[in-house]
Formats: structure tokens, C-alpha cells, sequence
């Protein structure tokens, strides 16, 4: 059906369409989740421009709702994944640097994911999210600022993180830092030497695990 659509036509359908998976990634039965989230991804479909960035964005993270589901045919979700990472066509349609960061991050999010759309080895990886990164105005969506910092806590870059870590945390606001866990600050508060910020950390530690 949306292959007879066109233009901002079958780019709203598609939306649409995916929005709609997302939200019933856990109760579709598997071959018609897999089946829909095959086609939308299609490079026939992907590569006409039929998709945006946004939309894709969408569609990564239908991958990791639907790679938890026991009944899902992985063999087929893994040779859906694969079509994802930094050169997947869809994201040259409304790309922008958060869109990109956001789709990067998506699918840093499991091993799995992450492996199938081949990302450049670590530091490259971590060069290309950080430029995105920096091409966002203030205030920067705290979720890209944190899944950043995680990301180089994944990568093992440690070097950088106590270059960057302390710096980017002090873009965001008491608000933006409630969305760090105790995990995270376990490793970055030996990074910080703020006292107002070593405070609000503090602070997020304490009412997860106070007794």
C-alpha cells in the first residue's frame, strides 16, 4: 500500500505506520510485527526516500522492543538490523544532529544491536557521536548529553571522560541530572570536583538507596 503512495504522502503513512508498531511492538503477534517493521525497512523503500530520519529513529527502537520478545525469529530481526547504523539511507531525509545522535545511541543501547549495524571501532564511534553532539544548541535534550557519557563509559573511554564528563553534566539542569541512575554515578563522580554538582549527585544516590 505505501508503495503506491508518494511524496509527503507515503512519508506521513509511514510515520504513522511505525508510531503505531512501536506502541504495539509487545502485543503484535511476532511474524506480523517482524513482517511490517521488514518492509518499512526495506532498502527498496528506504532507499526511494519513502522514509525520514525521524521515522527511523522510530523504527530502531521497534529493534530493541521486539529483540526482549522470546517469540520473535531472531534470524530474521538480525538480518533486519543490520540495515541500521551511521550510513542507513533513511537518514539523509530530515537528518539532523539529533535525530542522528538519537539513532546512534538507540542502537547502543544492547550488544546486539549495536554489533549488526557495524559502528566504527570505539573511538571513532565516539568522535562521530560527540561532533553531533556539539552541533545541538543549549540547552542540549539531557537524554543525548547522558547517553553520550554512557556511551564512552561502554567504549572504555576513560581518557575522555575525564576531560568531558564534569563539563557536559554542568550543561544540564537539577532536573536533567534527575535522569541519571546510581550506576552512573557510581562512575562519574569521581570525575566531578564541583561541589554543587558533586551535591545534586549525591543527592540521587541517596534517595535510590537510602535505608
Amino acid at each position: 500500500m505505501l508503495q503506491s503512495l508518494s511524496g509527503d504522502e507515503r512519508l506521513l503513512a509511514a510515520d504513522i505506520l511505525g508510531c503505531h508498531l512501536l506502541h504495539a511492538a509487545t502485543g503484535l503477534p511476532a511474524s506480523t510485527a517482524i513482517d511490517i517493521l521488514d518492509q518499512l525497512t526495506s532498502p527498496q523503500f528506504t532507499g526511494a526516500g519513502g522514509l525520514s530520519a525521524p521515522t527511523w529513529l522510530v523504527l530502531a527502537q521497534c529493534v530493541h522492543e521486539l529483540a526482549g520478545r522470546p517469540d520473535i525469529p531472531h534470524d530474521q530481526l538480525s538480518r533486519i538490523t543490520r540495515r541500521f547504523g551511521h550510513r542507513a539511507p533513511a537518514l539523509d531525509t530530515g537528518g539532523d544532529p539529533l535525530t542522528r545522535l538519537l539513532c546512534l545511541l538507540t542502537e547502543a543501547q544492547t550488544s546486539t544491536m549495536w554489533h549488526a549495524t557495524d559502528h566504527p571501532p570505539g573511538q571513532a564511534a565516539l568522535t562521530e557521536a560527540s561532533t553531533l553532539l556539539e552541533r545541538l544548541p543549549h540547552p542540549r535534550p539531557p537524554q543525548a548529553v547522558i547517553g553520550l557519557l554512557r556511551l564512552a563509559r561502554d567504549l572504555g573511554a576513560d581518557d575522555w571522560l575525564a576531560q568531558h564528563a564534569e563539563p557536559l553534566l554542568k550543561t544540564l539542569t537539577p532536573d536533567g541530572l534527575q535522569r541519571l541512575r546510581p550506576t552512573d554515578i557510581d562512575w562519574l563522580q569521581p570525575l566531578v570536583r564541583d561541589a554543587t554538582l558533586l551535591d545534586e549527585l549525591n543527592l540521587i544516590t541517596r534517595r535510590w538507596r537510602q535505608k
